[in-house]
Parts: C-alpha cells; structure tokens; sequence
C-alpha cells in the first residue's frame, strides 16, 4: 500500500512523506488543523476518516478542503435532509449546491459561498459515508483518478 504520512507543517507547506520520498506542499495558513479539542474537531476528524477509510473515493484536495469548510458540508447535508423528509428517493447533488449558492447569497454577510463544483460528487459520497441508510439517494460515478493516498497524523 502507498500511503503517504502528514508528518509536520509550517506556516505554508505540509512536508507528505511516502515510505522513502518526502515533498513539502504549499498551503494556506489556516489550510487544516486536526487536534480534536472540542467536539467541532472531532467531528471533523471523524468526517475526515470516514474519507481516509474510502480514499479511492475521494480526492486529496477535498480531504484537505473539508476541515476548513464544515459548515458546507453540514448545510449540504441539512439540505439533502429536507429533500429525504419530502419523501424524495433520488435527488441531483448539483441542484443541493445550487439551492447553498443561493441561500448564502441572499444571508452570508461575507457574500455567496463559493462551492466548487468538482466537490459536488464528493459531498455526495461524503453524505453516503455518514449517512449510509440514505446512500441512494444520489447517482454515484466511479472516480477517474484517484490522487494521491495519504495518511494524517496527528
């Protein structure tokens, strides 16, 4: 297995070591902190490895996207919520999105949320993971190309 190991960052990279080769990463400052100190970061550290657990599924830039954006990954799942409550089977992932664009633009003091769409199939396979009862209510497509695996340690 080629997995990769988190072991240390600075102020802008993430030095990613794989059995004898190391790369160091630019990333924001505020890019990921993973020691769970409160439940907020323990959620997140769960969320983080349900997708560690299915890495084929994800991409590593939604992996490192998530910790700093949990409240769209909730607000998608609230909203995935009400569609399964209204007594939908099968709903667009893409329409959810949508709907997030639109309510933040109309509430956030800071503007519109600004979603990716190439993160839409992942909020999706996220959703299924957390949510396994309610997997089918999206469409899934298999992953092109799966970036790299690695392993955070924290």
């Amino acid at each position: 297995m080629n997995q990769k190991e988190i072991i240390g960052q600075n102020k802008m990279q993430l030095k990613i070591c794989t059995n004898m080769n190391c790369q160091n990463i630019p990333i924001a400052k505020t890019q990921i902190t993973l020691v769970a100190q409160n439940a907020r970061s323990t959620m997140i550290d769960q969320k983080i490895q349900l997708m560690l657990d299915n890495e084929e599924q994800f991409r590593d830039d939604f992996i490192f996207w998530v910790p700093t954006n949990e409240h769209i990954v909730d607000a998608f799942n609230d909203e995935t919520f009400k569609v399964i409550r209204k007594g939908f089977k099968h709903y667009s992932g893409s329409t959810i999105i949508e709907v997030l664009r639109h309510h933040s633009a109309l509430t956030d003091v800071n503007g519109p949320w600004k979603l990716n769409n190439n993160y839409q199939p992942y909020l999706c396979r996220l959703f299924a993971l957390m949510y396994p009862k309610y997997a089918e209510i999206f469409e899934y497509r298999t992953v092109k190309k799966p970036l790299n695996n690695f392993r955070l340690v924290g």
